[in-house]
């Protein structure tokens, strides 16, 4: 028997067929991955609802706190942040103040005590926020301002009703940012005062007065 010699034309006519059928098949079959019209939706995690509203030299600003840092030289040396504090209000669209509620906030950030973490305790229980709260950047609990450090502050929240028991629980972000304003010179004011040693009814003409000076940081 003789064997027929295949052309290399022929191979490659038959080779492209072969791909087109191979192609239409993939077409037709049905396909099934994650976006798929049959899959169920993907749901997003829940994200908090809770937020704090800061009042900045007459702007609002929602979860954003803005401070400058000042560093003193002279005969007054240190450093300020200014302000020195500022006023927040917190609110959860969840759940809005009702009679005899209270939240409490906790700043659980990274390196700041923790025996106590700084918190505050405030009223929930009437208008649209809680009752108000003072800012200031601060390392450890203060009793009357609610310690923040610069950048990023994990806050956690528990709104609870007048027996304790929680209403809702979460946690929220808060980003402080502190601009560097620089070094700045201070030194003490001074003033003078005229005083006169403790005087007696009979003895008033011999009194002595005399002009102090007295100095002190500003």
């Amino acid at each position: 028997m003789f064997s027929r010699k295949i052309s290399p034309f022929t191979r490659k006519i038959a080779f492209g067929l072969i791909a087109l059928t191979l192609s239409l098949i993939a077409v037709l079959l049905p396909t099934t991955n994650a976006f798929s019209q049959d899959s169920p939706p993907v749901e997003s995690p829940n994200t908090s609802q809770a937020e704090i509203i800061v009042r900045d030299r007459g702007n609002i600003a929602i979860n954003e706190v803005r401070f400058t840092r000042v560093d003193y030289v002279g005969q007054c040396p240190g450093n300020a942040y200014l302000p020195a504090k500022l006023e927040a209000q917190f609110v959860s669209h969840n759940t809005p103040p009702a009679a005899n509620r209270r939240v409490v906030i906790k700043n659980v950030s990274k390196g700041l005590a923790s025996d106590p973490y700084p918190f505050t305790d405030r009223e929930y229980s009437r208008d649209r926020y809680s009752e108000g709260f003072g800012i200031r950047i601060n390392y450890e609990h203060n009793s009357r301002n609610f310690s923040m450090i610069g950048g990023n502050n994990q806050l956690e929240y528990a709104i609870i009703d007048a027996n304790k028991n929680p209403i809702e629980q979460g946690s929220f972000a808060v980003q402080v940012s502190i601009n560097d304003r620089g070094t700045i010179q201070r030194d003490m004011v001074c003033r003078d005062e005229f005083k006169c040693e403790i005087e007696r009814r009979d003895d008033r003409e011999n009194r002595i007065c005399r002009t102090l000076t007295t100095c002190n940081c500003p």
